[in-house]
């Protein structure tokens, strides 16, 4: 039988279909997770506090798990493989049974989104959680943790590369074909290799290449929305920049007035605007805040406009 015939080819496709609309699922619950700071800020690389990392590595290491247990079973015993999609999240494997699902995209994104670091750390928690399930294929969990660590040191080493379209391609079929020899040296006997090898790699090739552009679109999409409010926020401040000469001339005016006619509220005048300013401060530095403290800065302002009014 030659290594790839209709019916391998047949098979590697059907796999593929089955398992794109999974990794959807996968990479739209991701997109919405990554809208909490601390795992956009790791992913971003703008926030390198081992904590933030730490989250991100278990994040995209429990998605691989998860591609790991909503993978498809094959045998290589079966004359032609046979093919479990109702693997489930506990199974049991026959040790000539091997798992085909989305573990290594999962690591792959980690390692050229996240950096070394998130790519390695996903890569130890889904590829040991893979070696632990009995087999003769466990060997390709050990695969797992290269691969999370190769993607981060490709992003390292070549960041603009890694982060378009050919380089993202390049770096997935590389590591696919990376875990398919693996397979071929560390597997005894070499026929098992073979069967499992010829089983998987248009599967894999395929879900790893699509799913690796689709997480590009979702981390370009999150870069957009982040240069938006960046864009935002320098707005704010420079009409704020124009606003406040102005607005601290009128109320130190109305202070200086206020002392003369009644030095009790020109002191209350003074702690509220102390008040005011400060609370000003602490919400430039945020992306979005409460109408409470809309409000409350609202009343201040209001209060500010009153005392003007009174003294004229």
């Amino acid at each position: 039988m030659s290594f790839l015939n209709e019916d391998v080819l047949f098979h590697g496709l059907s796999m593929t279909i089955d398992l794109i609309p999974r990794v959807c699922v996968a990479v739209i619950a991701a997109y919405v997770s990554m809208r909490v700071k601390v795992l956009r800020q790791a992913l971003n690389n703008k926030q390198l506090h081992w904590r933030h990392q730490i989250v991100a590595a278990v994040f995209f290491g429990l998605l691989a798990i998860i591609g790991t247990h909503s993978g498809i079973k094959v045998d290589i015993h079966q004359a032609e493989a046979l093919v479990d999609r109702s693997l489930g999240v506990f199974f049991v494997l026959q040790p000539s049974q091997a798992i085909i699902g989305f573990r290594d995209l999962m690591v792959f994104t980690a390692g050229l989104f996240g950096g070394v670091w998130i790519g390695l750390g996903a890569g130890l928690l889904a590829g040991l959680e893979r070696y632990s399930i009995v087999g003769d294929f466990r060997i390709a969990g050990l695969g797992t943790i290269i691969l999370g660590l190769g993607a981060g040191l490709s992003r390292q080493f070549w960041p603009r590369w890694t982060t378009s379209v050919t380089g993202i391609l390049s770096v997935s079929l590389v590591g696919t074909l990376l875990l398919a020899s693996m397979l071929f040296v560390f597997i005894h006997p070499h026929d098992y290799a073979i069967a499992i090898v010829r089983e998987m790699i248009i599967s894999e090739s395929l879900v790893n290449s699509l799913g690796c552009l689709l997480f590009m679109v979702v981390m370009k999409d999150l870069e957009s929305d982040q240069l938006k409010i960046e864009a935002q926020q320098a707005e704010l401040r420079a009409l704020q920049a124009q606003i406040e000469p102005h607005f601290l001339n009128n109320t130190f005016n109305a202070i200086q007035a206020l002392i003369s006619i009644d030095p009790h509220i020109a002191s209350e005048y003074v702690v509220k605007l102390a008040r005011f300013m400060d609370q000003t401060r602490q919400n430039a530095g945020v992306n979005a805040i409460t109408l409470a403290q809309e409000l409350a800065q609202l009343r201040f302002y209001l209060d500010f406009q009153r005392a003007y009014w009174i003294l004229l």
